[in-house]
């Protein structure tokens, strides 16, 4: 699971998950809330970069939970 709030920034990595954390997945696009109600996505890729390419607003990890290896 993550919990938190990103604040604005577009096309960045947010941050690498270590190894045994990374998603069972090549990547995911998971959908995510702004603070402004609007949504946009979160890419978790296999190599564990997550990043987001699509907002420039602030917005929470909250709901974000996947399968690992």
């Amino acid at each position: 699971y993550f919990k938190g709030r990103i604040m604005a920034g577009t096309g960045t990595t947010i941050f690498t998950l270590p190894v045994g954390y990374r998603p069972v997945s090549a990547n995911l696009k998971i959908p995510c809330s702004s603070v402004v109600n609007t949504f946009l996505s979160v890419t978790v890729a296999g190599t564990g970069l997550v990043t987001t390419a699509s907002t420039n607003t602030d917005f929470y990890l909250d709901s974000i939970e996947f399968p690992t290896n």
